[in-house]
């Protein structure tokens, strides 16, 4: 058959092609369905290894990908698995790869299923109801789940997990507030005691019943030089106004001085460090762990220096 100029024209296995102008397209009958398309990448998969166009057509290909998964479930899953048994290190370099790739997805993804699994899925009963109280009377609703009565109307309704177990951690902690469960945001606002703390909640969190009781120190004042003009913008400026934990997680910008052994009266510039707002609320907790922790920060920092920062004392080394 002769070729004009304007055609495509294709070696016998379709690895190669030749144009000669706009024209007339070689068509290439699939052997799936019959019909005949143009031989171009657009209608056929390309094989990889021997470089040619393969005999049927995308939609019979994945219709026959389709029908061989159903019926060989069982044998890809054990092939797969042998493969990645023998395999490891390259399924770790992937894994590793798509992770650094993917993060901000991968992080959405993760949000998106925890909002699933707590703020829309319901409670089960055998996991939550022993822990709720005699107010909330749960109840099985024939599928599991629990049935809980409301607190202002009394309805018994189906809470999610979420609701369930924000309730059960101010029951068994010494957390504020009480998070009772409502039917719904009418009960809620009609509710009188919603959104107030009982006295018993109060005491639970104030004074020396506070799990953060450090025998009232926070009365007690800062040493004078703390209050004076330009010396806590001289330790920011030191520490190049940024948060200067290693491990920080982002979480805020806006950075303060923090007193690494908690002492107020203590201002000498080595007990003092600039960390981000969120790092120093965590170092309200664990204040051995963190003091220890910033007095390293702090003497790796100054080491060159000749200082260094033991037992709450700044020392030079002789």
């Amino acid at each position: 058959m002769s070729r004009g100029l304007g055609e495509f024209l294709f070696n016998s296995n379709y690895s190669q092609v030749f144009f000669f102008g706009e024209g007339s397209m070689e068509l290439k009958k699939c052997n799936g369905c019959g019909n005949e398309f143009p031989a171009t990448k657009e209608y056929f998969y390309w094989h990889k290894g021997s470089n040619y166009l393969i005999k049927k057509c995308k939609e019979c290909t994945r219709t026959q990908a389709k029908y061989y998964r159903q019926n060989n479930i069982d044998k890809i899953q054990k092939n797969a698995k042998q493969w990645s048994e023998k395999n490891l290190d390259k399924v770790h370099s992937y894994h590793k790869k798509y992770n650094e790739k993917h993060k901000e997805k991968i992080k959405e993804r993760s949000r998106t299923y925890n909002r699933q699994r707590y703020h829309t899925s319901k409670a089960s009963l055998t996991l939550y109801a022993h822990k709720l109280t005699i107010e909330e009377d749960p109840k099985d609703d024939g599928n599991g789940h629990i049935l809980a009565r409301c607190t202002y109307c009394g309805k018994y309704f189906r809470p999610t997990t979420l609701e369930v177990k924000n309730r059960i951690h101010c029951l068994t902690t010494m957390a504020g507030g009480e998070n009772r469960l409502y039917c719904s945001d009418g009960c809620k606002a009609a509710c009188p005691i919603f959104r107030r703390w009982s006295p018993e909640a109060i005491d639970k969190i104030s004074g020396e019943n506070s799990y953060n009781w450090r025998g009232g120190i926070t009365t007690k004042p800062y040493c004078p030089i703390w209050i004076k003009s330009g010396f806590k913008e001289n330790i920011r400026k030191r520490d190049n106004h940024q948060c200067q934990n290693p491990h920080c997680r982002k979480n805020s910008k806006r950075i303060c001085v923090h007193h690494i052994d908690y002492i107020k009266k203590n201002c000498h510039p080595l007990n003092l460090i600039t960390i981000c707002n969120s790092c120093n609320s965590r170092a309200n907790f664990n204040r051995e762990y963190w003091q220890e922790f910033y007095t390293k920060v702090m003497t790796k920092k100054f080491k060159k220096d000749g200082l260094t920062n033991r037992r709450h004392k700044i020392i030079k080394k002789a």
